[in-house]
């Protein structure tokens, strides 16, 4: 059975699909068969992200009941799966059956207090984790008073994921940044935040 990734918040908008279909594209290129569970299935971007993309095999939709099933049957190196925000049942449930939970969180007082409330599942269901600040905008204050704050809470991953139109780009191109370009900053940030994700992994 592979690995199973969980990125998760408690709070819509806080970059998990976004972050979840690069990671999956940044889990091939390490060589990893990989494959994404959007369980989102209101938002359903990593669907869209999907279908941008002309694949079939990258993202598949699954509801929080189905999981364990899904995860039974896995037979892909890394399972990633991008859960709804607000619903801290079906998360709890997922979170233990992670093996690592990855937590999305926007530099701004909402997102910190919903970051509080996934971190506390994290910690219930006895699994690894970290928070990563995600959509931050360069030298803004606001990006280092939040890992101060969520240091308190847990680990932070050591890389901030940047604001950039190269995601947006990207995303509507069927692309990750890392196809879309590879040499630019957001590219970088993505690299890193898989190398460090993947030593935990």
């Amino acid at each position: 059975m592979g690995q199973i990734l969980l990125v998760t918040s408690m709070k819509g908008g806080s970059g998990k699909s976004l972050l979840s279909v690069h990671l999956l594209v940044a889990a091939r290129s390490s060589g990893m068969t990989s494959v994404l569970c959007d369980a989102d299935v209101q938002q359903g971007t990593a669907l869209a992200w999907q279908k941008m993309r002309g694949t079939s095999d990258d993202v598949r939709r699954v509801h929080a009941g189905e999981l364990a099933g899904v995860i039974k049957q896995n037979t892909v190196d890394l399972l990633i799966v991008d859960s709804a925000p607000r619903a801290d049942t079906d998360v709890a449930r997922m979170a233990a059956l992670a093996n690592f939970i990855l937590i999305p969180v926007r530099p701004a007082l909402p997102d910190i207090a919903a970051a509080e409330r996934a971190v506390a599942i994290a910690k219930a269901a006895r699994r690894p984790f970290a928070t990563v600040i995600n959509a931050a905008y360069p030298r803004a204050p606001e990006t280092e008073e939040a890992r101060q704050v969520l240091s308190k809470l847990g680990e932070v991953a050591p890389v901030d994921v940047y604001n950039r139109v190269a995601f947006a780009r990207a995303l509507g191109a069927g692309e990750a940044v890392t196809e879309f370009e590879p040499t630019g900053k957001a590219a970088q940030e993505i690299n890193e935040l898989w190398s460090y994700l993947r030593k935990h992994l």
